[in-house]
């Protein structure tokens, strides 16, 4: 296996409020016992920030249209029909690339003794213009 660097850098600030944001990569993350799916936004308006958003991943192999997941994807205009199938790759297809906007508060947060403020995607502010 190839050996992996990574580039050190200061952390991005991004600002309480409303940002616009394109969808970059969706991925499907485990822990634990616990799956989510992970989307990343990419800010257009804050240069070099980049905001995660978990989601549960669908239990048992059954998306709800009112989970988080099953709303992000109605909102983004991603048909979805009880009884229809819809495949991880296809979600993922779908969703890279999307336009979006949200809102975003700073929280703090206690790290090894250390204060610091993390933005935050607002619960429920996600949109996707057309």
């Amino acid at each position: 296996m190839d050996d992996i660097t990574y580039e050190v850098s200061e952390p991005v600030e991004i600002p309480d409020g409303k940002h616009e944001a394109e969808i970059t990569e969706v991925e499907l993350n485990l822990h634990g016992e616990y799956e989510y799916i992970d989307i990343y936004f990419s800010l257009t308006d804050v240069e070099g920030a980049i905001l995660k958003h978990g989601v549960p991943a669908p239990k048992q192999g059954k998306l709800g249209s009112f989970s988080k997941l099953g709303t992000i994807l109605a909102l983004s205009g991603f048909e979805i029909k009880n009884g229809v199938n819809i495949s991880l790759s296809g979600i993922i297809k779908h969703l890279i690339g999307q336009k979006a906007e949200f809102k975003t508060v700073n929280v703090p947060k206690d790290i090894n003794g250390q204060k610091y403020e993390f933005a935050e995607i607002v619960e429920g502010t996600i949109s996707f213009p057309h």
